[in-house]
């Protein structure tokens, strides 16, 4: 978990600092890590987060 906490910072990041490949390509990589349920209910309102950066890059 602690790695999606952090791919979810670095996209933000990215965004931020105006470099959409760079955020395309944490996005990519955050998308690719299996969770179980439980970690999808824990990290929900950061996936939702992750998912509105995505839809506004």
């Amino acid at each position: 978990m602690e790695r999606v906490e952090a791919l979810a910072y670095r996209a933000e990041l990215a965004f931020t600092l105006e470099d959409p490949d760079r955020a395309a390509a944490v996005l990519d990589e955050l998308a690719g890590i299996p969770l179980t349920t439980e970690e999808r209910e824990y990290l929900s309102e950061m996936l939702a987060n992750v998912a509105e950066l995505r839809r506004e890059g």
